[in-house]
């Protein structure tokens, strides 16, 4: 009888480490360099992003600069209008009288443009008043309204050929009891304040507000009174323009013809 002979299995011991545990094996490196690649495109991201953000701040930047430069060049050529004053001579009486020479009081005055391109007045409401100082406020009632329309050309203040304009006080202001009362009350005698503001328009198609106000000496000459209150220039506003002739619309289809 035949004897069954049972296989016998050999299992032999192997050092080879599978390769999911070889940090070091070429599918981890893959891992590496994948890992190292999304790092850098984050970062490439992020730089972009700021990039960008500089970029437009730039723009922003250059913008506004070139904004504020083209604002700078056009105040500076706009024109500045201030008056001129050419005779006090029958302003003031002679010191110790409350008589005014013949013809006074009144003083003249020009227009002068001191800016760089031509003004094209509108209006002027101007005021010559006996004061011991100057009102807090400007009081314009009485003043002497002006709608001549004239254009001064740019740097008129070196042009003394053009006719002085002539400005009396506010009517009832002045008699002689009222000049021996200031004279009175006054230290140095009378003082006469020349005020006033003028409406007009510059070749840009700005239409301006300049105000001023002087204390006039017997001399002729001038001091700016009033600080910020009575000295300025800004953008005309509705209240401060010329009241334009209303016109009465036409009937419906009637034309106008000449």
């Amino acid at each position: 009888m035949d004897l069954v002979r049972t296989p016998v299995i050999r299992v032999e011991a192997s050092d080879i480490t599978p390769k999911h545990n070889n940090f070091l094996s070429s599918e981890w490196w893959l891992v590496y360099l994948t890992a190292a690649l999304a790092v850098f495109t984050l970062g490439l991201v992020i730089y972009t992003a700021r990039l960008y953000r500089s970029s437009v701040q730039v723009g922003k930047d250059a913008a506004k600069t070139a904004r504020e430069a083209m604002e700078f060049n056009e105040a500076s050529i706009r024109p500045v209008i201030v008056p001129k004053i050419h005779d006090v001579s029958v302003l003031y009486p002679a010191k110790g009288s409350n008589t005014f020479p013949q013809g006074g009081p009144k003083l003249t005055f020009t227009w002068e443009n001191y800016g760089q391109s031509a003004a094209f007045l509108l209006k002027a409401d101007l005021v010559l008043r006996p004061h011991r100082d100057l009102p807090a406020e400007p009081d314009w009632s009485g003043a002497t309204l002006r709608t001549d329309n004239n254009i001064i050309a740019p740097s008129s203040y070196k042009d003394d050929a053009r006719t002085p304009i002539p400005l009396t006080p506010v009517a009832g202001t002045l008699d002689e009891t009222k000049i021996s009362q200031l004279n009175m009350k006054i230290d140095h005698g009378l003082r006469f304040f020349f005020y006033g503001r003028v409406v007009y328009e510059d070749t840009l198609g700005n239409t301006l507000v300049s105000g001023f106000a002087f204390k006039v000496f017997r001399d002729g000459s001038r001091h700016m009174r009033g600080g910020a209150r009575y000295n300025y220039r800004r953008p005309a506003t509705e209240i401060d323009m010329p009241v334009e002739a209303e016109t009465s619309p036409l009937p419906s289809g009637e034309t106008n013809a000449r």
